[in-house]
């Protein structure tokens, strides 16, 4: 009996690590490719966070069609490009965000969770971690992005 409720205890401390909306192993994912009006919007929103929003150049991922369950987002990764203060661009980093859809279905509105440090000598963080985002929502091979 006790083996049983250990393995219990377990079973749900492994349970609990994985993210919610992760893709199971051997999933099968729906992909499609964002509209122009998609990108249009969403670039809108994405390069605010940069220094020269209007320079912004965008790299594309097909999108995974898997919404989380009961709060209706899609997780997204895709690459930007931006200038630093010296004018420069810094070169294509990731970027996380969780899109949302307007009424039509059309996606409309993404909210930027995490985004690649493009400048790792004045800030060196692993980008290892971005990544492992990523992955885990179905976003393995960046060379499909365009």
């Amino acid at each position: 009996m006790r083996t049983k409720i250990i393995a219990v205890t377990i079973a749900l401390a492994v349970a609990g690590c994985a993210q919610p909306g992760a893709v199971k192993p051997g999933e099968t994912l729906q992909t499609r490719e964002l509209t122009p009006e998609e990108k249009t919007a969403l670039a809108g929103i994405i390069s605010q966070s940069l220094k020269d929003p209007q320079a912004a150049q965008f790299k594309w991922m097909p999108v995974v069609l898997r919404e989380r369950p009961g709060i209706g987002i899609t997780d997204y990764c895709g690459l930007v490009n931006g200038k630093n203060s010296y004018g420069a661009y810094t070169g294509f980093v990731r970027f996380y965000g969780q899109l949302a859809k307007d009424k039509a279905g059309n996606f409309t509105f993404i909210e930027v969770r995490a985004m690649e440090e493009p400048d790792r000598e004045i800030n060196p963080i692993d980008p290892r971690w971005l990544n492992g985002i990523c992955e885990n929502y179905g976003y393995v091979d960046f060379s499909l992005a365009h």
